[in-house]
């Protein structure tokens, strides 16, 4: 899997984009990858980080129908 490869090169599960202030998780949640949520939250991803709208990942899954996330 890519999420594993990169975060072996080096890549941090706490590392967010400087627009939004997102994480891996954050997007993997908002498009449903529920396999790459596992992982990320597996390798210690932070599941309560909040991004500058003040939402976390689950409730970008939520809001975009991605109810299978929520599982993981």
């Amino acid at each position: 899997m890519e999420i594993k490869r990169l975060i072996s090169a080096g890549a941090s599960v706490h590392s967010f984009d400087e627009a939004f202030e997102r994480t891996a998780l954050h997007y993997a949640a908002q498009h449903g990858h529920v396999e790459s949520c596992a992982v990320l939250v597996q390798l210690g991803a932070p599941v309560a980080s909040i991004d500058l709208s003040g939402h976390q990942p689950l409730h970008l899954a939520a809001e975009n129908g991605n109810a299978a996330v929520c599982g993981w």
